[in-house]
């Protein structure tokens, strides 16, 4: 989990080296047919994969690594390795204190109030 966690700080990194490395001619080029750079909204993000499950985890983090893979210097590059470094955060964090999809669902469950509309009795 942890060697996750510093392979998604190299790969953003490298992908800063490479936006900083870049000619001007070369930026406007490749900025003239990319598509619009992402923004992170880090404490949100950070906290919206609290309610994910192992496996939406474990998507993110092979979506965005696949993402980084065929645009290694693109736009999005740093925000698909900022991804991959809170999902596997997040799980290693689950991993230490040993928490399971189960409680994870119960928590998003309650957090809807879909456990107490199940108890409630229907109305004639």
């Amino acid at each position: 989990m942890f060697n996750l966690i510093k392979e998604a700080q190299k790969l953003k990194d490298k992908s800063n080296e490479n936006h900083i490395s870049k000619s001007l001619s070369n930026k406007v080029k490749y900025r003239k047919f990319s598509q619009v750079e992402k923004k992170m909204d880090h404490n949100s993000y950070q906290e919206s994969l609290k309610n994910k499950s192992i496996e939406e985890l474990n998507f993110i983090i092979k979506d965005a690594k696949e993402a980084i893979e065929k645009m290694p210097m693109g736009p999005n590059a740093g925000y698909y390795a900022d991804e991959i470094y809170y999902a596997a955060g997040e799980k290693e964090r689950r991993t230490k204190n040993n928490v399971s999809n189960n409680q994870v669902f119960a928590k998003k469950k309650h957090q809807h109030g879909l456990d107490q509309k199940a108890n409630q009795i229907p109305e004639d």
